[in-house]
């Protein structure tokens, strides 16, 4: 399982959504695409999927690089706890992704928002 992120278009009046034919597109385990998200200020949580207009990426990954900068970092590469006891599943400890793969997958993305901007589209995932 994880999550897809790709370059889409969407018609709100007729409710349909449609990757843009070309779109670099990434793939991310649930867990690292939680991070990634959270780098951004978003919750994966509940549906795992969403959708963002380039200039709300733009500011949001801003406000990342700036913190990487400064040595923050690391704030956004956390451990994750799942479920656990009464929950009838067994405990999943994530101890999350470096501040450095964060800012990698987040330059990947960078490219995904690039190709939607230049295409009338946003970024989605799901």
């Amino acid at each position: 399982m994880g999550v897809d992120f790709h370059a889409v278009r969407f018609n709100r009046a007729k409710g349909w959504m449609e990757i843009i034919p070309g779109t670099p597109d990434h793939h991310f385990c649930n867990s690292n695409a939680g991070i990634v998200l959270d780098a951004l200020g978003l919750d994966l949580a509940p549906d795992y999927c969403g959708s963002m207009k380039p200039e709300e990426f733009d500011r949001r990954f801003q406000r990342y690089e700036a913190a990487f900068a400064q040595g923050r970092g690391e704030e956004f590469a956390r451990t994750t706890t799942d479920t656990g006891p009464d929950t009838g599943h067994c405990r999943v400890i994530s101890f999350g992704i470096s501040a450095e793969d964060v800012r990698r997958r987040l330059h990947a993305l960078a490219l995904v928002v690039k190709f939607a901007r230049e295409h009338g589209g946003e970024l989605g995932w799901g």
